[in-house]
């Protein structure tokens, strides 16, 4: 017969302590020199009785139940000890973060602070009896030496003799090291807290803004969208609950509230009503859900920008009411279909198909080699580019020598947005009809790049790293081979043909750059007539250089992809005038509006440090032309602006 739960439960705790009163019987014979039979007397008579306890003034009863307390707290705080230790064996099998997870979780499930805090208290209490029965000493002796003994200073002018006292000891040396260790860390966190709370004290009333954009997570990517906003003129208000990344924020002159986002009460004052929207860059999918899901309630009307990582969560996010979810597969995947087009023209700006009142050019790359081959009657050539760096070159007004230029591919035009040129495509031999798909390592990301680029999975190699990640390779059936530093420049040459795209993925910088020079030398020995490709995805903007300078055709970084994509979203969204988005700057077109940032002032004051205002349409001109720096601005003229990016990354993007 099977007992329903509760009961289960009953019975098992009663079996529990069953077990507890008999080896606490038989520890309390032992200690105490009686025989089980006496010790049993002792309990039923609750008389004195004998053996070595009977030297107090107490009934034996009660030293038994004082004993029975103590050995039952101890025992419970051992045994949570090998219930922690016992998750920790029992999940060893899962990564380091499922195992802090699950740490995590039964942390917070249970209140062990305050269980073990009354547990202390209380042995200090039951030990304090104790030594004053069974070693004679005043009530201020006995817990001078607990004092001492539980400190683990021990000046050894007051010492226990008896067996029980001894045992009493030791429990209290094991207890007070636990006890001190856990005591020092509440207190100084609370310390810390309260400074950092004085410091940064969060508002206790709404902010009263409107107008302005909330970023949830100040890491990289949200230190280059943030820079990107205000470059826009949008007043940006930054939550980050990491101190140091707050600190960061504030020294950049950010509004910048340190707290918890998905926590209501800080939703509440930041003024969600009438902010432009809220960007959520917090590197966990649950708390972006749980963020979206409050900020919506609070806010129905905002829009909800978040990053996910992963796909499941991507597909449920506007059920939770992020209406504008990001993922990096899905804009990478975009990177490479658009790396591989070939097109000779290139529309950076889709602006006939969502015009926009503020846009009236249209931004065009044209390859180098193609240069003045434009037949438009309204085009300027703002600059040269660099797709492999995702740089731009400007050449007016300064203007740049091309030996100056490195990795110089393509020409960018402004041209009318009237104006079409017809797109170009050329028979390139090295398209991947013919070739092979070859990722260098193996990432999540990948399983979404293979679906949405539609390539047959015959011609897909994966070289991968780590043995977890050959199991999960063989499970999708497709062809893999183990890399190794010792073995990658030989497995490259072996496998890799003429007309292959790679797509490297390695987190060390070591595998890239075997991946790049290999293939940097078999372009220019073996397949010199149609070389294979290289697209790198590296995690740090300080790695682009080196790995251009090895052979990489483009390197792109998760920072680059989700800021830009994250942007350029919400100036489509609100019809406002697209930014070009590039690794050291961004270029766009201003309408000029009365009381704006830019009317009235002269375009000598409007080049800052990193603001040139490349040229200038009035009402009056038919199209842009080359203004005086003491040309004043007025309402209703267009600027095209390029912003350098004076605070191109530099850091680890998980600082």
């Amino acid at each position: 017969m099977r007992l329903r739960g509760k009961f289960r439960f009953e019975l098992i705790l009663a079996m529990v302590f069953g077990l507890n009163f008999i080896v606490s019987i038989s520890l309390f014979s032992l200690i105490t020199g009686n025989s089980f039979s006496q010790t049993m007397q002792i309990i039923r008579m609750m008389n004195p009785g004998g053996g070595v306890l009977s030297v107090a003034g107490i009934s034996g009863f009660a030293r038994f139940l004082l004993f029975n307390i103590a050995f039952t707290l101890s025992a419970i705080q051992l045994g949570l000890i090998i219930l922690v230790l016992a998750l920790i064996s029992k999940r060893s099998y899962i990564n380091q973060a499922q195992l802090e997870k699950l740490i995590s979780d039964f942390v917070k499930s249970y209140p062990l602070r305050r269980i073990f805090t009354i547990m202390f208290l209380s042995i200090i209490f039951i030990s304090l009896i104790l030594i004053r029965t069974l070693e004679g000493l005043s009530w201020l002796d006995s817990l001078y030496f607990i004092i001492i003994t539980i400190s683990t200073v021990g000046f050894g002018d007051t010492i226990v003799t008896h067996p029980v006292t001894q045992i009493v000891t030791i429990v209290l040396i094991l207890n007070g090291l636990t006890f001190i260790a856990l005591t020092s860390q509440l207190l100084v966190n609370r310390i810390v807290d309260l400074q950092f709370m004085r410091q940064n004290p969060i508002p206790d009333a709404p902010l009263g803004i409107e107008d302005h954009i909330v970023i949830a997570g100040f890491g990289s990517k949200g230190r280059r969208l943030a820079q990107l906003f205000v470059e826009r003129g949008y007043y940006v208000l930054i939550i980050e609950r990491d101190e140091e990344r707050a600190n960061l924020a504030r020294n950049n002159n950010y509004h910048v509230i340190n707290g918890d986002i998905t926590k209501p009460a800080l939703l509440e004052l930041i003024s969600l009503q009438g902010s432009q929207g809220l960007f959520l860059l917090l590197s966990d999918d649950n708390m972006v859900i749980q963020t979206g899901i409050l900020a919506r309630s609070i806010a129905p009307n905002i829009d909800i920008y978040g990053e996910f990582l992963s796909l499941p969560t991507y597909e449920i996010a506007r059920y939770a009411g992020i209406n504008k979810p990001i993922l990096l597969s899905i804009f990478f995947t975009n990177k490479i279909q658009e790396f591989l087009k070939n097109e000779d023209v290139t529309y950076l700006t889709n602006i006939h198909e969502s015009p926009s009142q503020e846009a009236t050019v249209s931004f065009v790359e044209i390859p180098f080699r193609m240069r003045g081959e434009l037949d438009t009657d309204r085009s300027i050539v703002i600059g040269m580019v660099s797709k492999g760096y995702n740089e731009m070159y400007f050449v007016n007004p300064q203007g740049i020598e091309m030996g100056f230029v490195r990795g110089v591919t393509h020409q960018l035009v402004a041209i009318d947005r009237e104006e079409k040129i017809q797109s170009k495509r050329q028979d390139h031999s090295h398209d991947l009809e013919e070739g092979r798909l070859i990722f260098a390592g193996y990432d999540p990301i990948i399983d979404s790049l293979v679906e949405r680029l539609e390539f047959p999975r015959e011609r897909i190699i994966i070289l991968w790293q780590h043995e977890a990640d050959q199991e999960i390779v063989m499970q999708k059936n497709l062809k893999s081979y183990p890399w190794s530093l010792e073995n990658g420049h030989q497995l490259l040459e072996q496998i890799v043909r003429q007309g292959d795209l790679i797509i490297c993925t390695f987190e060390d910088i070591t595998s890239s750059l075997i991946v790049g020079v290999t293939l940097k030398n078999l372009k220019s020995s073996k397949m010199a007539d149609n070389p294979p490709r290289l697209i790198q995805l590296v995690p740090y903007e300080y790695d682009i250089d080196p790995l251009m300078k090895v052979g990489a055709d483009a390197v792109y970084t998760p920072q680059q992809i989700i800021s830009s994509a994250m942007f350029s979203i919400f100036l489509k969204e609100n019809h406002l005038s697209p930014s070009i988005v590039f690794t050291n700057g961004h270029l766009y077109e201003h309408f000029v509006t009365p009381d704006d940032s830019y009317d009235g002032r002269t375009i000598e004051e409007i080049q800052k440090v990193n603001f040139i205002v490349l040229y200038t349409r009035t009402p009056d001109t038919e199209w842009y032309i080359t203004m005086e720096d003491d040309y004043v601005v007025s309402p209703d003229d267009r600027l095209l602006i390029f912003v350098k990016n004076t605070k191109k990354e530099r850091l680890d993007p998980n600082y």
